[in-house]
């Protein structure tokens, strides 16, 4: 619980002055920074424009500044002008794109979940706060390179929205921690009306108008894009046709492929999306029940433990075509994962009535947690607590 040590005491400083007086901070991340993938992204300009260097010496005035020793002083100077300027332009470029580098620090406070956000976009760090609501949760998710996670904070309304958090190293011990303070904190359900309507064991079975939606999207998806293929093979052979004895068929060629790549590869990209999506689905006969120490899924028991995970995942989401104006409603399944670091995941879904279920599954299991050791308490958090 002590990573605020790791950080610099200017950055703890700022954080005191921005973080009210009156609220206690539970919990203060290491610095979280997307430096490497920022200085991948923003190296591009300089390789593009050395290689055009080298490109214009060797190829059009056959030589390179690497010989300099051997010729006059005035070609030394025009050397140096033109690798300035290709250094500048290199430079202009690159500072353009840097600005995608980000770094933050994600602050728990009893009632408020606080990013401190520094950025080249901004002249100064960026102070957003999020309510720990009733309807708020969390996943953590493996990142495919590195030793790293994406925290998923999800609220969990109509929509339900999420805020990702990539490159979080220290998630063994955030895990526990998240979990006590969302549970104390963040959890305040009102349980008795949840209690009134479900009791335990729960049995939950799969909506049978939700998944004819969803086998409807499948065969939309795969209309779309069985139709879109041909299509564009088609108006290739007749672009042939039509300028293949034209000076213009190159031209013409050149500009119906990078059409048909943008294209076509958006559509294929959207449809392995959508397919990753489906396959979570559940068949009809699957059924999932809840109970007091553990859940049973297809008969087959998983009791809950320590590092497990349960969470939410899209199966159709819609989000490649809603507009905020225009949002769509999603269909989600429950995830289950053994464990924080592990791939295997399960999901069931979708069920009716959603939101509820899954509001009484998170709250059972983190009440389970609790009675078992597997959270902070109060007192302990307290304790711990970031002291100013």
């Amino acid at each position: 619980m002590d990573l605020y040590s790791k950080k610099k005491g200017t950055d703890l400083d700022l954080i005191f002055s921005l973080i009210p007086d009156n609220e206690r901070i539970l919990f203060i991340s290491e610095k979280i920074s997307n430096r490497k993938i920022a200085i991948l992204i923003g190296s591009p300009p300089f390789v593009l424009v050395y290689l055009v260097y080298f490109f214009v010496y060797f190829f059009f005035m056959n030589e390179s500044f690497l010989f300099w020793i051997s010729k006059p002083i005035f070609y030394h100077i025009l050397d140096l002008a033109f690798l300035s300027f290709c250094t500048f332009i290199a430079y202009f470029f690159g500072n353009r794109i840097i600005k995608v580098r980000k770094d933050f620090y994600l602050i728990f406070t009893e009632e408020f979940l606080y990013t401190l956000m520094f950025s080249a976009k901004y002249k100064s760090p960026v102070l957003k706060k999020n309510q720990l609501s009733k309807d708020l949760y969390f996943k953590i998710e493996k990142r495919l390179f590195g030793k790293s996670v994406t925290l998923i904070l999800y609220d969990l309304a109509e929509q339900i929205n999420e805020s990702k958090f990539k490159r979080i190293k220290d998630y063994k011990s955030l895990q526990k921690l998240l979990d006590s303070i969302f549970f104390h904190f963040g959890q305040n359900l009102d349980q008795k009306l949840l209690d009134i309507r479900y009791d335990l064991p729960l049995s939950l079975k799969i909506s049978k108008n939700e998944y004819d939606k969803i086998k409807k999207r499948r065969k939309n998806v795969y209309t779309y894009f069985g139709i879109s293929s041909p299509i564009a093979l088609v108006v290739g052979v007749v672009l042939m046709v039509i300028f293949g004895d034209t000076v213009l068929v190159l031209l013409v060629m050149l500009i119906y492929t990078l059409l048909t790549i943008a294209i076509i590869g958006t559509m294929a990209i959207i449809y392995i999306i959508v397919l990753i999506e489906l396959k979570r689905c559940s068949s009809l006969d699957e059924q999932m029940v809840i109970k007091k120490e553990g859940i049973e899924y297809n008969n087959i028991k998983i009791p809950f433990n320590e590092h497990m995970l349960i969470s939410t995942s899209y199966i159709s989401s819609r989000n490649t075509t809603q507009t905020p104006q225009n949002p769509k409603n999603s269909i989600y399944a429950i995830t289950i994962y053994d464990d924080v670091a592990s791939d295997t995941k399960r999901y069931f879904g979708p069920i009716d009535d959603f939101q509820n279920c899954f509001k009484f599954l998170y709250s059972h299991f983190m009440k389970w947690k609790n009675e078992n050791g597997h959270t902070f308490s109060k007192e302990e958090l307290y304790e711990n607590e970031i002291k100013r």
